[in-house]
């Protein structure tokens, strides 16, 4: 009997090691996942974009904005073109977060270009009241670009 007890409790050990393994495979994941869903790609010497694509949520802003902020540190850029053209619904925690986003990039003596904004969009935003003055805006990321080497 004592036999079988031990090993069950090394069957249960095996068990759990697995589990713990595997959370941090899932841990590990997840993470990644992260890090691609906010990619901060430089495009010219002292310029970066940041393409924006799906819902934006308190979390995801906030890992958006330290990987925009790294970004900005680690390639000194002077501009940084935020694309929302992926973004299906702006309201008013997304419209707070670019915001935060553009003050903390200017902090660090960066501008923010907005580009990708759709009709729809930009009358949500004009309807929440929320002042965007602090942020430059395009049409689309074309014209940011165009923009963004005009002042580097």
């Amino acid at each position: 009997r004592g036999g079988r007890v031990a090993g069950c409790r090394a069957g249960v050990g095996w068990a759990a090691g697995g589990a713990g393994e595997a959370g941090a495979d899932a841990l590990s994941l997840i993470n990644t996942v992260r890090e691609l869903s906010s990619p901060v790609l430089p495009v010219m010497e002292g310029v970066l974009v940041m393409p924006l694509i799906g819902v934006i949520d308190s979390e995801r802003a906030a890992n958006l904005i330290a990987a925009l902020l790294g970004g900005v540190q680690n390639h000194q850029a002077r501009v940084v073109i935020l694309d929302v053209t992926g973004v299906p619904i702006v309201d008013t925690q997304v419209a707070r977060a670019l915001i935060q986003a553009a003050e903390a990039v200017r902090l660090l003596g960066a501008q923010t270009v907005l580009v990708g904004l759709r009709p729809e969009l930009a009358q949500t935003i004009v309807g929440l009241g929320l002042d965007l003055s602090g942020l430059i805006t395009r049409a689309d990321l074309q014209s940011g670009v165009e923009y963004a080497r005009s002042k580097v």
